[in-house]
């Protein structure tokens, strides 16, 4: 990385100082940033833990989507309690209770 950074100058000729510069910055920043996650993906067991996993991301992820579709689902019984007559209140209790019980 650093070569090719140190080459870049020379093999852009027709651009303004302040550009090369502000180019080299970025450039560096965007190495540096690169570096740092290869280093962390590579060597999870230094990262106390922090390793890259597709599964605990895949998990998490798919999760959370069925987490938010039982959400709508209840929302949606909520409103048609609603139009039964329940009251709101009523119908708040009724849902965190069966949603408690789900999460166990």
């Amino acid at each position: 990385h650093f070569l090719y950074m140190a080459l870049y100058p020379w093999c852009v000729t027709h651009e303004d100082t302040r550009i090369l510069g502000l180019t080299g910055i970025g450039m560096g920043v965007v190495f540096y940033g690169l570096n740092h996650v290869t280093v962390g993906l590579e060597s999870p067991m230094t990262q106390r833990g922090q390793g890259f996993s597709l599964f605990l991301t895949f998990k998490q992820m798919f999760g959370q989507l069925e987490y938010q579709a039982n959400v709508r689902e209840k929302c949606k019984l909520l409103l048609e309690a609603n139009r039964e007559g329940k009251t709101f209140e009523e119908m708040r209790a009724e849902m965190r209770a069966e949603m408690r019980a789900e999460m166990r």
